[in-house]
């Protein structure tokens, strides 16, 4: 027998006076968001069948009854987000096949009992938003199915046990928060499936272990707001698929090592440390400066670092990537540089001339890797030229990287994709030529409140699926087997940023598209959503309630679905697991499709869109 009850209208008041001994054989019980008060009483024991016990968000206080410990057969118990208090039953560890345990967000107190080394079987294990006191007991470490282990905005005090290193299928530790001293244990290096690690806000000290290299699946590392001391690994530069990296609020010390360049990281914060040295020049072009401050030995050539003084102007490089000798620029039917066949350095002098040694009247935008500017040819050609702030000379591999990334991308033909046309690069500028487009960036169109309003819904779906589909072209249609690992690693926005990142991951992509499509129905960046999504705050969030309040909700019926489908597929490719997201071939598909909606649409909660089976 089962009872499933979710979003009741009707409150139902005292838990405690349901007649639990009616249902003897109550296998699940599911009682979601209902109204209920009062405490969880005794009486709960007799469900010996128990087998999914689920209060989620209600207003239950009191302490848990000592005899829930007795609920054996239980296989998942979920309390999240209710006003308990008091400590977890000492007996807990006799409740052996559970598989997730979620205490999450109420108020309960003392130590993380030993015996929750019994547990296992247990997989999912959450304490967060609690008053929980004490170390992290040694057992953990007998917890080796455990996959979650949220310990995160507690009181916990204490080093981080060596013992945590047995959890060898962990995927994700959140630790911040807390009271926590002494070292970074060593054996975390051992977490080879680890995908996020959080540590911030303790005040745990020593240097950072070089095993924490070894996590080559990681895509948030946040260490923030401790006493860390010593330098960045060297054994950073196996981290390829880190997106969130957060060193920050430290007394790390030493360069900066030249890796970190090669992150597919949307955010990076290095701010108030001990660093000194040269900013490698490819992360000043890609990292806002806020990212280096307050580190008085930083130097570098942005505004806003002072200069080095040691010159590292570097021996200009040109690259042979054609007949020619040191211009690499395509023709496409003949009519667009066909005449430029002298050298490279002619070839600068046109460009310069033509923007005025980049001129900032000729700049038409802006973005982490550089400027963008229009310039009217010689030929009488307009064409958009892109330049770079920076190139990591000191990367032997970087040039070769990038006249392949070039390369390919300049015979990718498709109606999504802006034409790249070729690129210059002389005397340490590199930039890109590309086919000029009139009405500029989607990035600003969506910061003109009246093209904003012009850019309608339809328009809007048109958009995001146009990119779907481009990337869906990038990644199966336009790549084969001997060119797959070259284009893979495309980062940020489709053709320019393969050349930077050199990491093969197709589901970086899959990120940023997730990020472009919601700032196309927010009209906004997401970054506060997307942070907020983990937390209790986006609860009782809408669709209506992110969606951009410059256009009136849509009265088709058609459009709302077509705006839930893509946020519900958008907050699917953002996953924090890269391996849950979906392709790029699958989102394209799913919104060629049709999906109905639960209505009313507008009142659909953001984290069932999040979970919504498409």
């Amino acid at each position: 027998m089962d009872i499933f009850i979710f979003d009741s209208d009707k409150e139902l008041g005292e838990l405690s006076k349901l007649r639990f001994s009616s249902f003897p054989n109550l296998v699940q019980l599911y009682l979601y968001n209902c109204g209920l008060n009062g405490s969880i009483p005794h009486q709960i024991s007799t469900l010996t069948h128990l087998t999914y016990f689920f209060l989620d968000f209600n207003n239950l206080t009191g302490q848990l009854p000592l005899s829930l410990a007795n609920l054996t057969r239980l296989e998942t118990l979920s309390l999240y987000s209710n006003r308990l208090h008091g400590s977890a039953p000492p007996d807990i560890g006799k409740m052996k096949n559970l598989t997730s345990l979620d205490l999450s967000i109420n108020h309960l107190s003392g130590v993380i009992p030993s015996l929750l080394g019994h547990l296992t079987k247990l997989q999912y294990l959450s304490l967060y938003c609690n008053q929980i006191t004490g170390s992290i007991p040694s057992e953990i470490g007998h917890l080796t199915k455990l996959e979650v282990l949220y310990l995160d905005n507690n009181e916990i005090n204490g080093s981080i046990p060596f013992e945590i290193g047995h959890l060898e299928i962990a995927d994700i530790i959140s630790l911040n928060n807390n009271n926590l001293t002494g070292v970074i244990p060593s054996s975390l290096g051992s977490l080879t499936n680890l995908t996020y690690l959080e540590l911030r806000g303790n005040q745990i000290n020593g240097s950072i272990p070089p095993e924490i290299g070894n996590l080559k699946k990681l895509s948030h590392l946040d260490i923030s707001g401790n006493l860390i001391c010593g330098k960045i690994p060297s054994q950073f530069e196996k981290l390829k698929l880190v997106e969130y990296f957060n060193l920050s609020h430290n007394n790390i010390s030493g360069p900066i090592p030249h890796c970190l360049s090669n992150y597919v990281w949307t955010t990076i914060d290095l701010s108030h440390n001990q660093l000194k040295g040269h900013v490698p020049s490819q992360l000043q072009s890609r990292a806002p400066l806020e990212a280096f401050a307050h580190n008085k030995g930083l130097c570098g050539e942005i505004k806003g670092l002072p200069r080095c003084k040691k010159s590292y102007d570097q021996t200009i490089l040109i690259i042979l990537v054609s007949l020619f000798a040191t211009l690499f620029l395509l023709v496409k039917n003949g009519d667009l540089f066909s005449i430029w066949d002298y050298d490279g350095v002619i070839a600068y002098q046109d460009i310069i001339q033509a923007t005025e040694d980049f001129d900032i009247k000729y700049c038409i935008g802006t973005e982490g890797y550089g400027s963008v500017y229009k310039a009217q040819l010689p030929s009488g050609n307009v064409v958009a030229l892109k330049k770079l702030h920076g190139w990591e000379s000191e990367d032997p591999t970087y040039l070769k990287n990038f006249e392949n990334e070039v390369r390919i991308l300049s015979t990718i033909q498709h109606r999504n994709i802006v034409k790249l046309h070729g690129f210059c690069l002389h005397n340490r500028s590199l930039f890109l030529v590309y086919k000029y487009m009139e009405r500029g960036s989607l990035f600003c169109i969506l910061r003109n409140n009246v093209e904003a309003v012009e850019l309608d819904w339809i328009q809007r779906v048109n958009v995001v699926k146009g990119i779907a589909n481009a990337f869906s072209y990038m990644h199966h249609d336009y790549l084969d087997s001997s060119n797959q690992t070259l284009l893979a690693g495309t980062c940020g926005y489709i053709a320019p940023k393969l050349a930077y990142t050199m990491v093969v991951t197709e589901k970086c992509d899959v990120y940023s598209f997730g990020m472009v499509a919601l700032e196309t129905m927010m009209g906004m960046h997401p970054g506060e959503l997307v942070t907020s999504l983990s937390s209790s705050s986006t609860q009782n969030t809408t669709l209506s309630d992110i969606l951009d309040s410059r256009l009136s909700y849509p009265r088709r019926t058609r459009i709302a679905n077509d705006i839930a489908l893509i946020v519900s597929l958008a907050l699917k490719c953002l996953h924090s697991n890269l391996q849950l997201r979906p392709s790029m071939q699958q989102v394209s598909s799913k919104l060629a499709s049709t999906k109905s909606f639960q209505q009313p649409i507008a009142e659909l909660p953001i984290l069932q869109l999040k979970i919504e089976v498409i």
